[in-house]
């Protein structure tokens, strides 16, 4: 089966690349009477700073990438991948990402001054900040993007507990479901937030990459005020207040998950007041608005022609 689809998974590749290459020569071409173009998708946003490349110096528009992060790609492909990433990445005037850990290791991977790159911390989506909750007795796991799943299942085997997972087919491909665990691939959103509202806990279980994820899951889980137990890794440390805010678990240890899970359940006033403080925190500082404003001002910051790393 996996044969049969590869022919299709191409020619969606090769497809989403023209596409992105079309966006991204509209953008060149529209650049010149902006003081700042700001793109928010990486691919598109690479292919013009591509293009800005190939013309001199005073012809450039000064842009700004945002949600910036890199595929770990191995091998000769890796390396020929890297090159026209360096290549692009000399006239992108900010890179934003959304993990302060990230910024030495893109500065370095990408040959650019540091403070070229910018933390920015990531937005939560406006509806778990205004679901009413409520509580049943299962845990919740969402998200596909360097999910450890096989650990979380690793952990569900050692509990009596309910487990569900939100997700896609791949990210479980081969891994052996428990029988308290239900899995459910490529649901709508609004199930999905119902699913967030109701459960107990919230747990992201993430693998220990040089790139960052999980700041979505982990954001919609604290705006909705529930407990959220978290792997400890560059996506996630500059979101989770450890104690007070969620739990931070070392990665790849389905033990220590597992007793974090027990701790958080067997103590439910201490979950509430941690999910509680989780969503003052998240709906007070992390809303859209916030992060646009922090976009707003480092482009401002571009225009004056200030670099000053940090937010």
């Amino acid at each position: 089966m996996r044969a049969k689809r590869r022919p299709f998974r191409l020619l969606e590749y090769l497809l989403g690349h023209l596409v992105s290459w079309s966006k991204a020569y509209q953008l060149f071409r529209l650049r010149r009477p902006y003081a700042v173009v700001v793109t928010g998708d990486v691919t598109v946003g690479l292919k013009l700073a591509f293009l800005q490349s190939l013309v001199p110096r005073r012809r450039r528009t000064k842009h700004m990438l945002l949600e910036f992060w890199l595929n770990e790609t191995p091998g000769v492909v890796g390396q020929l991948r890297t090159s026209v990433r360096r290549f692009a990445a000399r006239s992108i005037h900010t890179i934003v990402c959304s993990s302060s850990a990230e910024r030495a290791r893109y500065a370095e991977e990408l040959r650019i001054p540091l403070e070229r790159i910018r933390f920015i911390p990531f937005h939560v989506n406006e509806a778990p900040c205004h679901l009413q909750t409520s509580e049943q007795d299962y845990i919740l796991s969402a998200g596909r993007s360097g999910r450890d799943y096989a650990v979380l299942l690793d952990a569900a085997r050692r509990l009596a507990v309910s487990v569900v997972i939100v997700s896609d087919r791949p990210s479980l491909d081969g891994l052996e479901i428990p029988a308290n665990v239900r899995v459910l691939y490529d649901v709508e959103y609004r199930v999905y937030l119902d699913l967030l509202a109701s459960c107990r806990v919230v747990v992201v279980p993430l693998q220990d990459r040089r790139r960052s994820s999980g700041q979505v899951a982990i954001l919609d889980a604290m705006g909705c005020g529930k407990p959220v137990l978290v792997s400890r890794t560059p996506g996630s440390i500059d979101y989770i207040d450890h104690g007070v805010t969620g739990i931070l678990v070392p990665p790849r240890n389905a033990e220590a998950l597992a007793a974090a899970i027990v701790t958080v359940l067997s103590d439910p006033e201490a979950a509430r007041r941690m999910g509680q403080r989780a969503r003052e925190v998240v709906c007070a500082h992390h809303r859209l608005e916030d992060y646009v404003h922090n976009v707003l001002r480092i482009a401002d910051e571009g225009m004056a022609g200030d670099f000053r790393h940090g937010v």
